[in-house]
């Protein structure tokens, strides 16, 4: 048997060079600002104690305290050895440690501040866990522009207002939003822990809220005017005797994604067409 190999002619074929501009978006880092579950407060004691002040520790995350005060029992943190009101035994989540705030009269409020300004840009999500004490009570919780001692006197932007003074009910906590105007989003178990969830879109000054994880709406700033939102205030705003509970603050800034240029230098393939026939 003989076999011929006959090698045909190559046929080359270049494609055109294409060069491009492509944008990808590069991964947004989210920045932690804030975040404390008082993992860090060790100190036991009865609340309220008017003999002395308690004061949270160094946040078990990013961040810092600051304080306003009249009285001692106004601040006060750590592992409460008295049962919550309503059969509450701890934080939320089993958490065993918390912190608690009250006003007797004169100025109350604590203020986690950030560890840097937040953004313009991008999504500020703020989450905290709440037990509301009442009857008479009226906490204002808000983010602010400014920080450390001055927190109550900056610009106001997201604010949540949990009073009994309008309730659904008397077993109720009230819940609104200030837009100025007041947004009544509804009742609330008193003397239980409810999760609480801004999301806030810095560039269009708006937040929505959720609710244990139910969507209450969007809502625009209070008013409209804050500057870089630095702080988280928990603010007695009467001298009703009320009693605020707190617990799991996480303050996490995610910016929006900085577009990438990547040049792309796109060659056709050289192809070579090689075709074989045989003959016995």
């Amino acid at each position: 048997m003989r076999r011929e190999y006959m090698r045909s002619s190559s046929r080359l074929t270049a494609a055109a060079i294409a060069v491009g501009i492509l944008a990808i978006p590069c991964a947004a880092r989210a920045t932690v600002l804030f975040s404390d579950n008082f993992s860090n407060d060790t100190a036991t004691f009865t609340y309220p104690d008017a003999s002395g002040f308690h004061l949270p520790g160094t946040p078990s995350g990013p961040g810092s305290w600051s304080y306003n005060y009249a009285n001692y029992e106004m601040i006060q943190a750590g592992v409460i050895t008295n049962t919550l009101p309503g059969g509450g035994t701890g934080g939320a989540g089993g958490n065993p440690n918390y912190m608690a705030i009250q006003r007797n009269g004169g100025p109350g409020w604590a203020a986690a501040n950030f560890a840097s300004p937040a953004g313009n840009s991008g999504n500020l999500s703020v989450q905290w866990d709440m037990y509301d004490v009442g009857p008479g009570s009226l906490f204002q919780i808000y983010l602010s522009d400014a920080s450390g001692s001055s927190a109550a006197f900056g610009n106001v932007g997201p604010i949540l207002e949990a009073s009994y003074y309008t309730p659904v009910n008397s077993g109720d906590m009230e819940l609104g939003a200030l837009t100025p105007s007041y947004t009544d989003l509804g009742g609330y178990p008193n003397n239980a822990w409810v999760h609480m969830d801004m999301e806030v879109n810095l560039a269009a000054d708006t937040y929505q809220l959720l609710v244990n994880n139910v969507s209450k709406g969007t809502f625009p700033y209070y008013p409209d005017g804050a500057g870089s939102l630095k702080s988280l205030d928990f603010y007695g705003a009467s001298n009703a005797g009320e009693t605020l509970y707190v617990d799991n603050i996480n303050v996490v800034d995610t910016p929006v994604p900085e577009p990438a240029s990547l040049s792309l230098l796109v060659v056709g393939s050289l192809i070579a067409f090689k075709r074989t026939r045989s003959r016995a």
